[in-house]
């Protein structure tokens, strides 16, 4: 009995034709596309937990907390400090009255500070 033709990639003679398998080019093409999708998609599930952990902070920030003067510490009088305008300055959050205050702060924090201090409105 001669060689039958190959079915599927395999080549059968009598008893064993489920045994031995051969690998054609597009075998070893899928088995390749399969290593690069599995790859891939581990690699992404890892960044996405890896996104998640980022999203959620471990303490809460310290921009959070309210400012730690009650007056504008440009403006000063009874100009109140609006909580959309602060900055961080040496890690305690000043508040102003507006964003003009802001860029005034600063070009010089050490002399606002030192009003905010002389009023005694928080600052440390």
């Amino acid at each position: 009995m001669g060689v039958s033709p190959m079915r599927f990639g395999r080549k059968e003679h009598g008893r064993d034709a489920h045994a031995t398998l051969y690998k054609t080019p597009f075998m070893e093409n899928r088995q390749m596309r399969k290593m690069q999708f599995l790859a891939v998609s581990f690699v992404s599930l890892l960044g996405s937990f890896v996104v998640m952990a980022a999203d959620k902070p471990a303490t809460q920030s310290t921009t959070d907390k309210p400012a730690v003067n009650k007056i504008c510490a440009v403006e000063g009088g009874d100009h109140t400090v609006d909580p959309e305008f602060f900055t961080m300055y040496k890690g305690q959050k000043i508040g102003f009255c507006c964003k003009d205050c802001i860029k005034s702060f600063e070009e010089d924090p050490e002399a606002y500070i030192a009003k905010v201090k002389a009023r005694k409105d928080g600052v440390k």
